[in-house]
Formats: structure tokens, C-alpha cells, sequence
């Protein structure tokens, strides 16, 4: 038997439509409550071994926060326990004008400063395996709002030695007419690895990368790392959430003080537990001027022990490297195909690569060393006729490049493009 129901456009975002199921056979009369979440702003990721719940509104997780929070499947690795409790996006310029989707008071509320523009959504191939993608501003955010727009895009690879990690790239845009400094972004997460009174979280300060594991756990329990993997710019909060370390307490109120504070002090706090924990990584501080963008991206991955985790972050940041940068393609219609010379030039770290072509199909934009060596993958994928604009952040490629000549080049329906381009540190 088939039900079929018109359901109004103008439905609520994460709207609860309940159905009433009244049913009789053979003298025995039921019924069943069926809830449906219309017009959903959140969906599981789950394109490889690690499975994460992401929202439209800069939450990580679930949707709702609460004890317990609800809508989603929060953060699993291999289909295992649920290891997180709350994972927020935030950033800021002071502890005046931090936006974020943290918890205010525990376990009762949170900030709710992103308004969603488009819901998370996932496809299939690509660029990666599953790609996610929604967009959200912060025009929930009262008087110290930024008049900034957030494209996330989360990127899974379902292939070995790349399947035990999730990507997330928020692309930020400074919609404002203000140049903004001393700017940083970052990711707060309260995991529960185990029973989370063993919980413990540490620094890799080799590979740079925050990790967190159960101390009361078995010999292979779940080790769970988060890095920054755009920049080098790294910050690192370990925080033991009662604060009796010293640290921030978070276990009943959160403050923009101390939000603040986690995200902007650099390397401040290296460790933190055995106890209930919860860390924060960011970027920063960097310039954002009326109208720029800047990418600040992270991974999160698992494995068993730390050795296994310590080649899963550290694949994760060359994986980076290969990811392509946002294509921004103009509505003229050019005559013929034309790579212009990249500007900035000589460049550091960022520089923007336009090109033009007449033809659609695939086409593949690359950047080689002096020695040929190829160093970058910034394009790999079919385009309609238009002229495009690319950026290369030569400071997030495998580590970063030395400063040198370089050479781009453009290739795709019988033709090979190529110039030359100058890293200056």
C-alpha cells in the first residue's frame, strides 16, 4: 500500500510532520505514530570509516544540542559508539565579536548566531567520494556581528590510505565594508571517547595535531585527532571541562570571553584530563578585507592507537593538498582559450590563476616545481565555455613550498597552456 502526501514549500527548515497510523485486521485494532523531519538542514556523512552528523548552522554532531543532544548520529568511527557530544564552528576578532554555534549555558542552550542560507547536502563523486556542501552568514549575531558568509564543504575518500579521515573547508567571505585583522576560526569539540570521566586529550607538537583517548580503555581503543591542515597558523586548547586544571571551565557557562580565548591564544594549553574533555584547534590570526575570502580547513580521523593515528592526520594534511580550491567562473563568453598571468606576482602565500576557455570538458589546471615535479592539483573536472578564476595557497600545499619559480599549466581539449610564477617569502 502506497501513501502519498503534497507537502507545502513554505514548510519550516527541520519541520516534525507526525502521521497518525490507525490500522484494524482480523478484530484487532492499533495505530502507530510515524514522524518524518521535513525539509532537513543536516545529514550523516558517512563516505568512508569515519561517519559525522553536519549541519547547516555550523554544528557538528547533532543538530539540537541538549542532554541528550538529538538530530543526527554524531561522530562514529567504523560504524562503532558515538564519540562525540558537541562540536561547534566558531570565529572572530575579539571577544566582542566571536560568532559561533557553542553552547552558552551546559547542556541547556547554545549560541545560535549562523542563519542558514543552504542546507547541508551531500553528493556522490567528484572531487571525492561523498562531498558535502551548505552555506550560512551570521546575521543572527546582533551587534557584533561580521557581515561574514560561510561556504562549508566536507570532503570523504573512501579509498585506502584515505578512508580514516573527513575533510571540512570553510570558505569565508567578508561581506562587510571592513577590513578586518587579528582574525582566527577554529573548531571547538566535546568528545566522549569511553566512559568520559577517563578521557584525556594531548598536542602532537611533531605532527601538530590534537588528539583524544579513553586512558581506561582497552589497548586499541578509539584515538580521535583533529588538525588544521590549510595553514600553519595552528592554535591548540586542551580543556578539561570542569576546569580544575586551571583551564577554561566549560561545564556551566561558556562565555565569548573564554571562546575567545580558546581560539586566539596560539599553542596555549597542550593537555588536559583524565576527565570529561573537549579541545579546540584554530587558524589564525589573519587579515579578512572587505570583500576577500580566505579557506581555513581541518580534518577529523580515528584509528586504534596513536601510532596508526599519527599516519592518518598526517595523510590527511597531504590529501589537503590535492582537494581542489573553489572554481569562480563569469558569465562572459569568451573566443578563445587564454591563461592570464597570475596575480599577485611574485606572491605570498595566496595568488589567483584566471583562464578562459570556448570549449566545454574536462580540464586540468596543475602547478609544477622548477624540476618538473608536479606540486599541486588545482583543477580536475569538466567545465562549460566561460572564463574562471582559481586560487593557489602555495602555504597549504604539502607543508608548504619554498619560495622559487614555479610553473602552472592548463590542459584539456588539445590544448597545453603554461606559465610561469614567483613564491617570495
Amino acid at each position: 500500500m502506497l501513501f502519498r502526501s503534497d507537502i507545502s514549500l513554505s514548510v519550516p527548515q527541520n519541520h516534525k510532520l507526525k502521521l497518525l497510523l490507525n490500522y484494524t485486521a482480523g478484530g484487532y485494532t492499533d495505530y502507530q505514530w510515524l514522524v518524518v523531519n521535513l525539509n532537513p538542514t543536516y545529514a550523516t556523512q558517512a563516505g568512508n570509516d569515519i561517519a559525522l552528523t553536519i549541519n547547516g548552522t555550523g554544528a557538528l554532531g547533532f543538530n539540537n544540542y541538549g542532554d541528550p543532544p538529538t538530530g543526527g548520529d554524531g561522530l562514529k568511527f567504523k560504524n562503532g559508539a558515538n564519540l562525540i557530544f558537541e562540536g561547534a564552528f566558531m570565529y572572530g576578532i575579539s571577544s566582542s565579536n566571536i560568532m559561533n554555534t557553542a553552547h552558552i549555558d551546559y547542556l541547556k542552550s547554545r549560541s545560535l548566531d549562523f542563519s542558514n542560507e543552504i542546507p547541508f547536502t551531500i553528493s556522490n563523486g567528484g572531487v571525492a567520494d561523498e562531498h558535502g556542501r551548505t552555506v550560512f552568514n551570521d546575521d543572527n549575531g546582533g551587534t557584533g556581528k561580521l557581515k561574514i558568509q560561510t561556504e562549508l564543504n566536507s570532503f570523504s575518500f573512501a579509498n585506502v590510505p584515505n578512508d580514516k579521515f573527513i575533510t571540512l573547508r570553510y570558505t569565508l567571505r567578508n561581506l562587510s565594508d571592513s577590513n578586518y585583522s587579528n582574525f582566527y576560526a577554529g573548531l571547538y569539540l566535546d568528545l566522549d571517547i569511553g566512559n568520559y570521566d577517563g578521557d584525556t586529550v594531548s598536542y602532537d607538537e611533531t605532527n601538530n595535531f590534537g588528539y583524544a583517548y579513553d586512558v581506561d580503555g582497552n589497548p586499541d581503543s578509539t584515538y580521535v585527532g583533529l588538525a588544521l591542515v590549510s595553514s600553519k597558523d595552528y592554535g591548540f586548547y586542551a580543556i578539561l571541562n570542569d576546569g580544575s586544571d586551571g583551564g577554561v571551565k566549560v561545564d556551566d557557562k561558556f562565555t565569548d570571553f573564554e571562546k575567545w580565548k580558546v581560539i586566539s591564544s596560539g599553542i596555549a594549553k597542550k593537555d588536559a584530563g583524565p576527565g570529561d574533555i573537549s579541545l579546540a584547534i584554530s587558524a589564525g590570526p589573519f587579515s579578512l578585507s572587505a570583500g576577500g575570502r580566505e579557506d581555513v580547513a581541518f580534518t577529523i580521523g580515528a584509528a586504534y592507537n596513536l601510532k596508526d593515528l599519527q599516519t592518518v592526520m598526517i595523510q590527511s594534511r597531504n590529501k589537503y593538498a590535492d582537494i581542489p580550491v573553489e572554481v569562480i567562473k563569469t558569465e562572459n563568453i569568451p573566443s578563445k582559450f587564454a591563461l592570464s598571468q597570475n596575480y599577485p606576482n611574485p606572491f605570498n602565500p595566496s595568488t589567483n590563476i584566471n583562464f578562459s576557455i570556448p570549449v566545454s570538458g574536462k580540464y586540468i589546471l596543475q602547478v609544477y616545481n622548477i624540476l618538473g615535479e608536479k606540486v599541486a592539483t588545482l583543477l580536475n573536472k569538466n567545465l562549460s565555455i566561460g572564463s574562471y578564476s582559481v586560487k593557489f595557497d602555495a602555504s597549504s600545499t604539502y607543508g608548504g613550498l619554498a619560495s622559487g619559480i614555479y610553473l602552472y599549466r592548463l590542459i584539456g581539449q588539445n590544448i597545453v597552456l603554461s606559465r610561469k610564477m614567483v613564491l617570495l617569502k
